[in-house]
């Protein structure tokens, strides 16, 4: 990553546009099947329900995502998150920032991964699937002009590398993934019986 250190205040925005793009014929085609079973499984309406559903659920995540803004000033940084909570931190709260130049998730790839860590608070997690790496750079470049420590890890990295060596610089979900597994199941679940109480009452 380059410096480019920008005037203050600079703010920015969320930009999925990388993502979009990462997407890939692969989810597309599990996408695909995914339908072929619910139309065998519960018919063309409950199919159309279920997608119908689905759809709205993924937009409104997303437009949620693409809310989300920092802010850079003389003093520190202020990040709002998907539910407009914002949250303000002082450059000299900062404990380092780690960049994880090829962090690894299977759906989407390596890209970079910042992390903006802190002795006793949650950290602020940066993805460049989330955010244009020319914002990114500006970021690290300010943080760094800041007196903030910046270190960089070339190796490529998972979240469960992360959660195991940089706890503290982990988000929650990634230390506990058990714990998400069964929330990931319940809804599920209760999709599954939404569906089933549907047909029962026709």
């Amino acid at each position: 990553m380059t410096k480019k250190t920008p005037p203050l205040p600079y703010s920015y925005k969320a930009n999925l546009a990388e993502y979009r793009r990462r997407i890939g014929a692969v989810r597309i085609i599990l996408a695909l099947l995914v339908s072929l079973v619910l139309i065998y499984q519960y018919g063309v309406l409950g199919w159309i329900i279920t997608a119908v559903a689905l759809t709205l659920g993924l937009v409104g995540f997303f437009y949620l995502l693409s809310t989300r803004t920092i802010t850079l000033t003389a003093e520190g940084l202020e990040y709002r998150n998907a539910f407009g909570r914002r949250r303000t931190v002082n450059y000299t709260s900062i404990e380092s920032t780690k960049v994880f130049m090829n962090y690894y998730e299977p759906f989407s790839g390596v890209f970079p991964r910042i992390v903006i860590g802190f002795k006793k608070a949650p950290s602020i997690n940066l993805l460049a699937t989330y955010w244009t790496v020319e914002d990114l750079e500006r970021t690290l470049s300010t943080l760094s002009s800041k007196g903030v420590a910046v270190e960089y890890y070339e190796d490529v990295v998972t979240y469960t590398t992360i959660a195991k060596q940089f706890p503290r610089y982990a988000l929650y979900i990634e230390r506990h993934p058990v714990q998400l597994s069964f929330i990931i199941i319940g809804a599920i679940a209760l999709l599954a019986m939404g569906i089933a109480v549907y047909r029962a009452l026709q």
